[in-house]
């Protein structure tokens, strides 16, 4: 969906919005595509922790996550 650019504002500032708004564009799409290769075999992307920072979600066995 593109939404059209305020016409309050003057143009060279609608093309400076313009021309950053589909640089973010790019950055997702490759950001999204990047995510799509490091999928594993099952479609799951693995977030990225320190080992510090991992847990899982049942630590001690005692009931469920």
């Amino acid at each position: 969906m593109h939404l059209p650019i305020s016409n309050h504002l003057p143009p060279h500032l609608r093309e400076a919005c313009d021309l950053l708004a589909r640089g973010i564009l790019r950055l997702r799409s490759r950001a999204a595509a990047a995510q799509v290769r490091e999928a594993d075999e099952d479609g799951e992307v693995r977030l990225h922790f320190l080992p510090t920072q991992r847990r899982h979600a049942n630590p001690n066995g005692k009931g469920d996550a």
